[in-house]
């Protein structure tokens, strides 16, 4: 046994045992006193963290080493559990800064891990400890809830794994997302992957530059697989990036006036319903300022856009960062709210307008909402409601049609940035 800065006895890096099972690495923790045996979730993930604050060159140097030699005859099935190893090593010591003041609990901890501002240390991270800590056997029902806790918030990508240094031997088919999920079986948890059939096309990075939190909020469209996150917390000042694979459809927006009362997530705007901070594949309820994103496969071109057709509740932008073509920003930056006609506004407890309806959500006319046959351009025109939105945001759009001035584009694979309030 050895002792950590604070004087915790901590097990030395020999009593690590790895061994291989199909389809991930099972972690035994024994210490030299013990004859060995899976200790509950809690000690593994404790053990797992104290360990690595104390050893976190040795200990990851030394578990990818054991695994080595396991691995080689089956990389191609377990290259996302070694990459995740091998990287590893590298964010552990910027968390052990938060262990000066105090001891942080494990759900502490890989909260701490997961507000990195760098998301491939962030979810390299926290995918191996879901890895690692979801073979030992579970006690109670906090290590369930917190394994899902995990496996709703991490993911593991192309990109960050293309950066490994076995990169070459380890590399994946060029799937997209490489989420978790779990189950229970016989009081063992089991993982497996569940990969998104596409391949890597875009970096979404989210800024938010509000007086106020927002929480964004993603749906993809054509009945596809979900994001890696279908919903978060985003503070003043903070950035979170998504991955998008490529071709995929979808659109994001903010939620505001978020909070979680009697255990169920509600929003006062944009709210998706889920109950949770995660959508789950819900949308979002008008109005809401939404941004579109369309992603085209063998470096096509994207279109993307800012839209107020559901009505607008917080000020948003979209640029892109690369890529080709003309690739300008698309912007809703006026606060629409404080010109919101009397008859549009939604106002909140408190008596002030938190968003501007549409005139289709408002008073469900067909000269507003244009179903078929009249859902074409030439019978559906701008209307005086749908004016006053364009007016205070021309590259929105501001209604069905407004391709013309609305719709951006850019090839080659660009990234992007959705800022709030830019």
């Amino acid at each position: 046994m050895a002792s950590s800065s604070s004087g915790s006895p901590t097990p030395a890096p020999e009593a690590v045992q790895v061994l291989v099972s199909n389809p991930v690495l099972v972690l035994d923790c024994c210490s030299a006193v013990s004859r060995g045996g899976r200790r509950t979730y809690n000690e593994v993930q404790r053990w797992f963290l104290r360990v690595g604050l104390v050893y976190p060159e040795d200990l990851f140097i030394y578990v990818p080493s054991k695994c080595k030699y396991h691995l080689k005859s089956r990389l191609k099935e377990e290259p996302l559990t070694f990459g995740a190893l091998c990287v590893l090593k590298h964010p552990l010591p910027r968390l052990s800064e938060a262990w000066h003041s105090k001891t942080p609990s494990p759900v502490e901890a890989v909260k701490f891990l997961l507000d990195e501002q760098n998301l491939g240390f962030r979810m390299a991270l926290s995918e191996s400890i879901v890895v690692m800590a979801s073979h030992c056997y579970l006690v109670g029902p906090s290590g369930e809830l917190f394994v899902e806790y995990l496996v709703r918030n991490c993911a593991l990508t192309d990109q960050y794994r293309s950066n490994l240094g076995m990169s070459k031997e380890v590399s994946a088919s060029g799937n997209a997302y490489v989420p978790f999920q779990y189950k229970r079986l016989e009081g063992v948890v089991v993982s497996r992957f569940l990969v998104y059939d596409g391949t890597h096309a875009a970096t979404v990075t989210f800024t938010n530059k509000c007086t106020y939190t927002v929480w964004p909020a993603t749906l993809t469209g054509d009945k596809k697989p979900q994001l890696s996150t279908t919903g978060f917390e985003l503070r003043t000042g903070a950035n979170r990036a998504v991955d998008l694979p490529a071709p995929w459809s979808g659109r994001f927006w903010g939620r505001t006036g978020c909070s979680d009362n009697n255990g169920r997530f509600t929003c006062t705007t944009a709210d998706c319903g889920s109950g949770q901070v995660e959508c789950n594949g819900n949308g979002g309820a008008p109005p809401a300022t939404l941004v579109e994103i369309t992603t085209a496969e063998n470096n096509g071109q994207d279109y993307y856009d800012v839209s107020l057709v559901d009505g607008f509740n917080v000020p948003m932008s979209v640029s892109t960062q690369g890529g080709t073509g003309e690739c300008k920003t698309s912007s809703c930056p006026a606060d629409v709210n404080a010109n919101c006609p009397a008859e549009l506004q939604m106002k909140g407890a408190d008596g002030n307008v938190i968003a501007c309806k549409s005139a289709c959500e408002q008073f469900k006319e067909d000269k507003y909402c244009c179903p078929p046959p009249n859902d074409k351009p030439e019978k559906c025109p701008p209307t005086d409601y749908s004016m006053i939105f364009e007016k205070l945001c021309p590259q929105a759009y501001s209604y069905a049609f407004d391709d013309k001035n609305s719709t951006f584009t850019c090839s080659n694979r660009p990234s992007y940035e959705i800022t709030f309030c830019p």
